[in-house]
């Protein structure tokens, strides 16, 4: 009988830069392979990422990224599905009051929010 595999047994890939949260795997692009997508945080910066998924694993490097204009919150990644209809799934950055929706496309994730959600409470 075969020894249990172990986690460290695994091929391991290593994701640069590091990241801060992840939303799981989906396939943002199109090509039929699930692609990663994680939000880093470094100092003020904010920025969101797509590791592009192939047959043989995820790309250790973004194959597209965008910044996120939040110093106050610390943002996470969230996909939404297929909001616009467009046949690609598209992701969400929640922030403390918003929720900036990106549209996914051929070319992996687009450079700025394609739309703005404002979260209010309920009214007085």
């Amino acid at each position: 009988m075969a020894a249990p595999l172990r986690v460290t047994d695994l091929p391991a890939t290593t994701l640069t830069p590091a990241a801060t949260t992840f939303a799981g795997a989906r396939d943002l692009d199109g090509d039929g392979c699930s692609d990663l997508i994680a939000v880093s945080v470094a100092g003020v910066a904010r920025t969101l990422r797509m590791y592009r998924g192939t047959p043989l694993g995820l790309s250790p490097s973004p194959s597209s990224e965008a910044s996120i204009d939040a110093t106050t919150s610390t943002p996470a990644p969230v996909w939404l599905g297929d909001v616009n209809r467009d046949g690609f799934d598209d992701v969400g950055v929640t922030l403390t009051t918003e929720i900036l929706v990106y549209h996914g496309r051929t070319d992996g994730l687009p450079d700025h929010p394609s739309q703005r959600v404002v979260l209010r409470g309920p009214d007085p």
